[in-house]
């Protein structure tokens, strides 16, 4: 089975706030999630390891944890972390959890003229350049020259390899259902009190 972009979004605002995020960064982590995966990067695979790690460890952010990618983009969005102004300028973020989040949020800064550096991380196993989980110092570096080339938009659709990620986001999304109660079902909720099938 595959999943449109669109239920997948959805599907990762649902599990944002399952694993305790409030909407407004449910609804980035849903459009993080949207702006990676159409590019061909692992965005549902980045929200479901830092999701999981986030309830896990009960909501921690601190300095040997991580800065959160999502509280950290929206920041920036914000300018509430300001960005470099001058060529080759650089300010630093920390150490960053799951840094592949923070990618959409800067991605149309000042043109595309700002990039991420840290994008490269350790994760529990040693070095790595292809996980999408772990932590990575990063930096904010505003480029010389434009770029070449914006990443393009490739994928409309979530890949069937993703079908794991889509469990585990389904299951913290789980978390913001109400359960059913009596008065529910006699108000029309479901089957009602008799289930006549």
């Amino acid at each position: 089975m595959s999943w449109s972009l669109g239920e997948t979004g959805a599907l990762a605002i649902k599990a944002a706030r399952g694993a305790g995020f409030a909407w407004g960064l449910a609804e980035d982590a849903g459009f993080a999630v949207v702006w990676l995966q159409a590019r061909g990067l692992p965005g549902a695979p980045a929200l479901c390891s830092y999701l999981s790690w986030y309830a896990a460890n009960n909501h921690r952010q601190d300095e040997q944890t991580g800065r959160c990618p999502l509280l950290t983009g929206a920041a920036i969005s914000d300018g509430v972390i300001s960005t470099p102004q001058h060529a080759q300028d650089e300010i630093g973020l920390g150490l960053v959890r799951t840094p592949l989040l923070l990618l959409p949020f800067i991605s149309n800064l000042d043109g595309g003229m700002i990039i991420l550096d840290g994008l490269s991380w350790q994760n529990d196993a040693g070095p790595t350049h292809a996980a999408p989980a772990g932590l990575a110092p990063c930096r904010l570096r505003r480029l010389a020259a434009p770029p070449k080339q914006a990443l393009p938009v490739t994928h409309s659709r979530l890949e069937t390899e993703c079908a794991g990620c889509v469990e585990t986001l389904g299951r913290l999304a789980h978390r913001t259902y109400a359960p059913a109660t009596p008065e529910s079902r006699l108000a029309g909720a479901g089957a009602g009190l008799t289930d006549n099938d």
